[in-house]
């Protein structure tokens, strides 16, 4: 036993927490229900080292079972009404919540099997300051008996591990080869414009950025070539755009034969108070 970790220091103790993962699976259960039902079975409460983050879930837990929905609003006003809302970190931090972290059913379980692990590494460490407490003062049998509930403990949740979909995924050359795309993935070009993929229209200000994204609209809905490239098939094109007003959309539309994209194309004018990117 000599090789048993000195008790950590509360520097040390943040080595083995980790608060943005904490956020982000709380963030992912701010997001709905369902979202809740599907990970209620795999959240062990004492993931959480945080007190904030013990708060927060706490909340959530007993909302869910009130049968109401959940959201920022809901939840804010119930740490209001309990008179926690302030040691969690006010309404900013709640609302942060849902704003600023990947809230994925992925996402989320890959960070509580982070918090699991680092959950496993707190356990044994205060089992190491136990022991050394108790050391003097208890036989043998009993130690080993505390010894033997924390480590079934430890294993049992790396047992419960689910597997995981790679963040990254690799190929073998041959793999790459063979691969089959499905029907209609390629929309315009030689791999310009592929479905489920991202591509980028850049340039200056008043370039016709915004006239490009309109052409490519029309394109997916008449089958027409867009700057020389080939439309391989029809599609559908939603533009989210916070630039151009109703006005200058008319005057763009007003050119085209709006009877051809009915069914193709939806726009958005500028909401009124513009997009929260965070």
């Amino acid at each position: 036993m000599n090789n048993i970790a000195p008790t950590p220091s509360r520097a040390d103790q943040a080595i083995a927490a980790d608060e943005e993962a904490e956020k982000c699976v709380l963030g992912a259960l701010l997001t709905g229900r369902s979202v809740i039902q599907e990970l209620e079975g795999e959240i062990d409460p004492r993931v959480f080292f945080f007190l904030a983050s013990r708060k927060i879930f706490a909340a959530i837990v007993e909302l869910y079972a009130r049968g109401v929905p959940i959201d920022i609003v809901v939840l804010t006003q119930y740490l209001r009404e309990t008179g926690q809302l302030e040691s969690v970190g006010g309404a900013l931090a709640v609302t942060q919540l849902a704003t600023r972290y990947d809230k994925t059913i992925t996402i989320a379980r890959y960070q509580l099997s982070v918090l699991g692990e680092l959950f496993s590494k707190r356990q044994l460490v205060e089992l190491g300051k136990e022991l050394i407490k108790a050391s003097s003062v208890t036989d043998v049998s009993q130690l080993l008996s505390a010894v033997e509930s924390v480590v079934i403990d430890v294993k049992s949740r790396s047992a419960e591990k689910l597997p995981l979909t790679p963040l990254v995924e690799f190929k073998t050359p041959s793999q790459l080869k063979n691969f089959i795309p499905p029907p209609g993935i390629m929309l315009a070009g030689d791999c310009h414009i592929v479905r489920g993929l991202t591509f980028v229209i850049g340039g200056a200000p008043g370039i016709g950025k915004s006239r490009a994204a309109v052409a490519l609209a029309q394109a997916g809905g008449t089958g027409k070539e867009w700057f020389g490239l080939t439309v391989q098939r029809l599609f559908k094109t939603m533009i989210v755009q916070n630039e151009n007003g109703l006005f200058r959309l008319s005057k763009e539309f007003g050119e085209l034969n709006c009877d051809d994209l009915e069914t193709y194309v939806r726009i958005s004018p500028p909401p009124p108070f513009g997009m929260c990117f965070e």
